[in-house]
């Protein structure tokens, strides 16, 4: 489960330019897409998540 408020406290204390492209990933895809939509929302228009997450991934790679 994906703590919201922390993240989002997490996020604003970084020294990221907004405009930055920011690829996330997690498991399975799920929690990293709740994040960029998160970061989108408070002002990250280039936040990303991984379709599938790690495991989309390694099968891709594989």
């Amino acid at each position: 489960e994906l703590d919201r408020r922390e993240f989002v406290g997490t996020i604003e204390q970084l020294e990221q330019r907004r405009d930055t492209p920011l690829l996330l990933v997690c498991n399975s895809g799920r929690r990293s897409l709740i994040a960029a939509h998160l970061l989108r929302g408070i002002g990250y228009p280039q936040a990303y998540s991984v379709q599938g997450g790690m495991h989309a991934l390694l099968h891709e790679m594989a």
